[in-house]
């Protein structure tokens, strides 16, 4: 295996997981980010009837920390919406700014 720099700490997935005896992950430093690349069309808007529930899964998946898609992002009785609503009632400033900013790109494109 090519090594590009210093060796990155690395430490075994949990011991529940299927992979843990063959697969680890590396400890990135404090401060370290990753960047997603969010592939296709826009994020939807949060005032679009017919995507509402798209766009509370969407935002979700986004801004919420999850591991089991299934299960860490809503429970089986709830809606996408009820989930949305209960993450938002807990989320910090910086949450609801990144949502308004969302929603300030499909303002702009509607008014220009």
């Amino acid at each position: 295996m090519k090594k590009d720099g210093p060796a990155v700490p690395r430490v075994c997935d949990p011991g529940n997981h299927p992979s843990h005896k063959h697969k680890q992950r590396a400890v990135r430093s404090h401060g370290h980010n990753n960047l997603p690349n969010f592939i296709g069309k826009y994020f939807p808007r949060c005032d679009d009837p017919d995507n509402k529930e798209f766009y509370f899964a969407c935002m979700l998946v986004l801004l919420k920390p999850w591991r089991n898609l299934r299960t860490d992002l809503k429970s089986v009785d709830q809606s996408w919406s009820e989930a949305f609503n209960a993450f938002l009632s807990s989320a910090t400033s910086r949450i609801h700014d990144i949502l308004a900013g969302i929603q300030y790109f499909h303002n702009c494109q509607s008014a220009a």
